[in-house]
């Protein structure tokens, strides 16, 4: 449930950070398995992937996230919007490093290269330093490639149907692991071996099979400020994503206008369930022992009672023989 109002004022999300906080896996039933395809395999069952998130004070959001809302919103949209602003924020971050580098310009190229790198690891940037000229060119392939992935493609596009056909697309691992993987259906349910992408793209390995594609560091709102008087300019992953999720904003502080608070019970009583098994399952193991030892005292009484049954007929047959 999306709370969409193309005229409502986003500016107070420039003051908030958002923060991944899991994802989820939920299996529904219905035409074209939810996903939008061209090509469809026919299964009626599917499952849709679900990511929950936060929007934090930036001043809590590493901590309580105190006065901060609770949203639900589709994986492929989430993954999209903060791997662009992840990458975006690296970018700029590189940039201001080298523009502050303090290195002399009398110098050969070899030493800028050091002095450079130096500046990068001293802030903490060492990605920053591109090891070959086609470093750029291989890092806008890996986004194109993930961006591809996350609706469920087709391995091999131009595949005439004679060997099996696979597909790439994102999945909800343990750990809350947003990965990418193989799988053998169009619904990217079915997972199988990852190693089979690189028979499909001479030998190179799928990444982020293993590494999470987003983690749960707080990402900030706010477009980065150059000293400009204009204001706070709020970036696009937190105004797409919000703009598409399911609201539970009982406990938020800082909006202006209406807070949503119709989804919470989706949310919390639903989706945050099935998000912790564990408690569901002690309970449900709890109440099994119950009843197994409920029908064992059962078993045991009505077998006590047929014993004493059978000792008291014997009884009086002996005695009035």
């Amino acid at each position: 449930v999306a709370n969409n109002n193309d005229d409502e004022d986003n500016s107070w999300l420039g003051s908030f950070s958002i923060k991944y906080v899991g994802c989820q896996s939920i299996v529904g039933f219905g035409e074209g398995g939810g996903r939008e395809r061209e090509e469809f395999d026919g299964s009626k069952v599917f499952q849709r992937q679900l990511v929950r998130f936060k929007l934090c004070p930036s001043d809590t959001c590493g901590s309580s996230c105190k006065g901060g809302g609770e949203y639900l919103t589709d994986m492929a949209q989430f993954v999209e919007a903060y791997y662009e602003a992840k990458m975006e924020a690296k970018e700029y971050a590189c940039q201001q490093v080298e523009e502050n580098c303090s290195c002399d310009d009398d110098a050969n190229e070899d030493d800028d290269e050091t002095c450079l790198a130096k500046c990068y690891a001293y802030a903490g940037l060492e990605d920053c330093i591109e090891q070959e000229n086609d470093d750029d060119q291989a890092q806008k392939q890996e986004e194109f490639e993930i961006r591809d992935a996350l609706e469920c493609r087709a391995l091999d596009e131009d595949d005439d149907g004679s060997s099996p056909e696979y597909f790439v697309g994102a999945t909800c691992s343990s750990g809350n692991r947003i990965n990418l993987g193989v799988f053998a259906d169009a619904s990217c349910s079915s997972k199988v071996d990852p190693s089979i992408y690189s028979n499909y793209n001479y030998g190179v390995e799928l990444p982020f099979t293993q590494e999470s594609i987003v983690d749960s560091s707080c990402v900030a709102c706010a477009e980065p400020n150059d000293g400009d008087d204009d204001g706070v300019e709020v970036n696009e992953l937190c105004d797409r994503v919000y703009d598409e999720a399911a609201k539970c904003e009982k406990n938020l502080v800082g909006k202006y206008g209406e807070t949503y608070t119709t989804d919470c019970k989706f949310i919390h009583s639903t989706v945050y369930k099935m998000a912790h098994p564990g408690r569901n399952i002690t309970l449900l193991v709890l109440t099994c022992l119950f009843g197994l030892a409920t029908a064992g005292l059962g078993y045991y009484a009505y077998h006590l009672h047929q014993t004493l049954t059978r000792n008291n007929v014997k009884l009086t047959g002996g005695i009035f023989s």
